[in-house]
């Protein structure tokens, strides 16, 4: 059976009409693994935080171009102001959900069923908590996990549909696409029911897409190099293994040894900073031995602890992630996100609007410009911390390529911080 899907595949595909030779490729390298398929055209609603007053309409016409060739499919984008945002996203959630269960068929059922957002944005701990114990949002983990998938589609090949084994072998990718420690902090365990053995089990589930940022920040602990070595140490090499738990060693010996001078402040010589991963070389250079004492943390949503407090120097996973409704079409709304965060024109689009309308290109930095746009209906400016894998947007004068670099250090040196333990 595979080898006859294989050569079926390897002969179904038409040749694209091409329309013009756009800089963008619109149209062009269509994922192979799509090839053959006769997907039929389907609009889902994508609510995100947006400016409504914003040039949204040509930008959604490019996007849409853009994935109406590459997809069939074409977005409804909803543009919601940040402050107002949650509350429509889950009053549509609500009522799409009631219209469903009703069994109704009239207009105005179906109306709110097809309001529903498909795909949303995710911007707090508190709305993942209220659409997750609602009910409201897939259960995306075999995306994740296709073995698990595969495990099922054995025992029950109903439950496998003619684009979601493609969609898993695309989307694998996505777990080394975002950053771990994001993917790893949002992931629920929960108790759930076997599809193979109909008994309770433990297991790990995963219902968002967490956009991909620089989480965190470090605490570092700074001592004056040189005051250490004349008051105390004598070698530069014993000062990495001050810590939280032993510098009152080193502070003792500073204050009794330069304590009665005018203006003593022991902060000048020892003290506890946050800051990102760039800020330690800067530190070093300015005299300090900076000691990592505490790595980047990000929290997730633990089921049994849904109410933990989290500190505040704890990033969380859902103060900004893509989910999907478990009333929408899964495969095509996570085909959808996927290219949100790994196409770059798609996310430069749903980020930046389109080049020379809504930005233009800085012929000698090469970053993303507004100031040539002096037409004010022109204006599309998105928060990227929203648009999808920040790392895969153009550069812009505070997203510059060192912020990209460090970054993606920053990130993986990050921990997942576990609200159990504590």
């Amino acid at each position: 059976m595979k080898k006859i899907i294989s050569l079926l595949l390897s002969l179904v595909f038409v040749t694209l009409t091409f329309v013009g030779c756009s800089k963008d490729r619109i149209g062009q390298d269509l994922d192979d693994s799509m090839k053959g398929y006769e997907k039929e055209s389907l609009t889902l609603n994508f609510y995100i935080v947006g400016d409504t007053t914003n040039d949204n309409a040509t930008v959604n016409a490019r996007i849409n171009n853009y994935t109406s060739k590459k997809f069939n499919t074409t977005l409804n984008i909803v543009y919601c102001n940040e402050n107002d945002y949650q509350a429509t996203v889950i009053d549509k959630l609500d009522k799409a959900k009631e219209a469903a269960e009703s069994g109704k068929t009239d207009d105005a059922t179906l109306n709110a069923i097809n309001a529903k957002p498909d795909i949303f944005l995710i911007n707090s701990p508190e709305m993942m908590l209220d659409l997750y114990t609602k009910g409201h949002l897939a259960d995306l983990t075999e995306f994740f996990y296709p073995d698990i998938y595969e495990e099922k589609v054995e025992i029950y090949p109903e439950l496998k549909n003619k684009f979601h084994a493609e969609i898993i072998k695309n989307t694998e990718g996505l777990h080394n696409q975002i950053a771990e420690t994001l993917m790893d902090a949002s992931v629920i365990t929960e108790e759930t029911t076997s599809v193979i053995t109909g008994s309770t089990v433990i297991a790990d589930k995963n219902y968002v897409v967490p956009n991909n940022r620089v989480v965190g920040s470090y605490t570092y602990l700074l001592i004056d190099r040189d005051t250490a070595e004349e008051v105390y140490m004598g070698s530069a090499s014993q000062l990495a293994s001050f810590n939280l738990g032993n510098m009152s060693t080193i502070v003792d010996a500073i204050v009794a040894k330069k304590g009665t001078e005018e203006n003593f402040n022991i902060e000048n010589y020892v003290k506890i900073v946050k800051g990102k991963y760039e800020e330690k070389a800067a530190y070093e250079a300015a005299g300090f031995a900076c000691n990592i004492v505490e790595y980047p943390q990000v929290a997730g949503l633990d089921a049994a602890y849904p109410d933990a407090n989290v500190p505040e120097s704890v990033d969380n996973v859902f103060n900004s992630a893509f989910a999907v409704n478990k009333l929408s079409d899964v495969d095509r709304s996570m085909e959808i996100i996927y290219a949100i965060n790994t196409d770059d024109i798609l996310h430069n689009y749903l980020q930046y609007g389109v080049e020379n309308t809504n930005y233009t290109i800085n012929p000698t930095t090469g970053l993303v410009d507004y100031t040539q746009i002096t037409n004010a209906d022109n204006k599309y400016i998105m928060n990227p911390l929203y648009t999808g894998d920040i790392f895969k947007i153009r550069q812009n004068a505070t997203w510059t390529e060192a912020d990209m670099r460090n970054g993606k250090i920053q990130n993986d040196e990050s921990r997942v911080y576990k609200i159990a333990n504590e």
